[in-house]
């Protein structure tokens, strides 16, 4: 009993950060909207099926439970990320105690977790939450085998993966990564454990309903990669490295260097040395494919426990007050930043002309879906009732149908898009031969009247932004009469990945 008491006493300061994170999340969770891809995951998840165009089914399945439990509340709905978040903060201060880190590096790196950019992920329930969730615990699992623990680990480690998968397939990096830096240490032991090879079996096994769903789909997620890579291929690798530092902390970010560093050096970490070369190898993999900057964050917690570890001792020594102080002082404007960055903390009647909406995108698509369906449904009620009951609403993209089917009060026209898993729920009913269509480009009228009739602007969507500012400010609606072919020919014209 005694020494679970030790336990609960070294474990304090950490146990505080994490539900002081949560805390934090919790607070401001409420504020402003739901992400447009929040929306798209909740109508996907009332869809279930074992895979999307866009990701594997966890994420959407979360959504919509959350929706089940608490309505379209929005800081319902953000329960589970704010708790995914603190079990991040909560597991990485872990592997910092794996590393040899005692109680005052495990308090430094669960400090730093708590004011890193991974505050964003926290924030939004969406597949990036889970990702570094999923990485971290598998992770821990990989930390604990590799010092020489119990070679069950790897089973363990394979069912993290495996469960990751079915949230986003980004984890096969991470494997990658792994897979090289075992062969450049040569750790041949781990390669002859049957442990390892049935703990990859294992995460095969949790993975291949997805896989046979894109298969029997085409592999649309490599399609949609693809787009990706063609639309922002530059932009993703000309800020890969500085993605890595916002994630790690705008003044923090010398600890998770200082992480790398010593798996990379120190003599006392050469058993993890390969999770030192996976990240390597990680960042490589995203500069040749033209990855986003994010996909290798699942690592970054990783890095900062071996930097907790690094930065405990330099706070130990010489000048140790003054290196306390600025260890501090950083962290704290550190994660006044990060706050200020990625939490709605401005208050929400002077955002949208704020210097946060043209800093951040993400809070930019979780405001104004209230008056965007005000708007689509006052352009409705101009339509007789006759004239609704034929009536379809056709979106440009998954954010703006998901905010019209999900927000609107009953009696609006069925909702559709042609992005992404919004096609396969398509098309209209051919009875429904009157489109309110809502596109965010000016010609969108001309260029659809030739199949779906003489298309008459309506309305001009106004969210208070700056011009260019998100997708949806200046977005057209439109009501288009005398529809020229079916929905089945028309549809495949609509649909797109992106």
């Amino acid at each position: 009993m005694s020494s679970r008491f030790a336990t609960l006493r070294q474990a304090w300061p950490v146990l505080l950060i994490a539900c002081g994170a949560v805390a934090l999340l919790l607070f401001f969770a409420g504020e402003y909207g739901l992400h447009r891809d929040e929306l798209y995951f909740i109508v996907a998840g009332r869809h279930p099926d074992f895979g999307y165009v866009d990701q594997p089914p966890l994420t959407p399945l979360l959504n919509a439970i959350s929706a089940a439990i608490f309505g379209m509340s929005t800081a319902g709905i953000r329960i589970l990320p704010a708790l995914a978040f603190g079990a991040v903060v909560l597991l990485t201060a872990e592997i910092a105690r794996e590393f040899g880190g005692g109680r005052r590096a495990q308090a430094i790196v669960a400090l730093t977790v708590a004011a890193s950019g991974f505050l964003d992920a926290g924030h939004l329930n969406t597949t990036a939450t889970y990702d570094v969730l999923g990485w971290t615990l598998c992770l821990l699992f990989v930390v604990r085998t590799l010092r020489g623990g119990n070679a069950r680990g790897w089973l363990l480690a394979g069912l993290a993966a495996g469960i990751a998968l079915e949230n986003k397939d980004l984890i096969v990096f991470l494997g990658a990564g792994l897979a090289a830096g075992i062969v450049i240490e040569r750790r041949w032991d781990v390669l002859r454990s049957r442990w390892l090879w049935a703990g990859l079996g294992l995460a095969f096994l949790i993975w291949l309903p997805n896989l046979i769903w894109q298969a029997q789909h085409g592999f649309p997620q490599l399609e949609m990669a693809r787009v990706i890579a063609a639309r922002s291929g530059d932009e993703n690798r000309s800020g890969l490295v500085m993605l890595q530092i916002l994630f790690a902390g705008p003044l923090l970010f010398p600890i998770y260097l200082a992480g790398l560093w010593w798996l990379l050096r120190s003599k006392a970490a050469i058993v993890w040395r390969p999770i030192g070369w996976s990240y390597l190898v990680v960042m490589a993999l995203l500069m040749i494919t033209s990855g986003k900057g994010y996909y290798a964050g699942g690592l970054i917690p990783t890095l900062i426990a071996a930097g907790g570890v690094v930065t405990a001792s330099w706070l130990d020594g010489r000048w140790a007050w003054p290196r306390r102080i600025s260890y501090g002082v950083a962290t704290a404007a550190s994660a006044a930043i990060i706050i200020s960055i990625v939490l709605p903390v401005t208050p929400a009647a002077s955002f949208p002309q704020s210097s946060a909406a043209s800093i951040n995108s993400d809070l930019v698509n979780q405001y104004g879906w209230d008056k965007l369906v005000a708007q689509v449904r006052a352009v409705s009620d101009t339509l007789t009732a006759e004239e609704q009951s034929k009536a379809a609403i056709v979106t440009g993209n998954y954010g703006e149908a998901g905010a019209l089917e999900l927000l609107s009060r009953p009696g609006l026209p069925p909702v559709y898009s042609g992005e992404n898993s919004y096609a396969y729920w398509g098309p209209p009913d051919d009875r429904r031969t009157i489109t309110i269509l809502v596109m965010n480009w000016n010609g969108a009228g001309d260029y659809w009247g030739q199949w779906l009739g003489s298309c008459t602007r309506a309305a001009t969507i106004d969210l208070g932004f700056k011009p260019g500012t998100g997708e949806e400010q200046g977005a057209g609606v439109w009501v288009c009469r005398g529809r020229t072919a079916s929905w089945s020919d028309i549809w495949p014209k609509f649909t797109k990945i992106g």
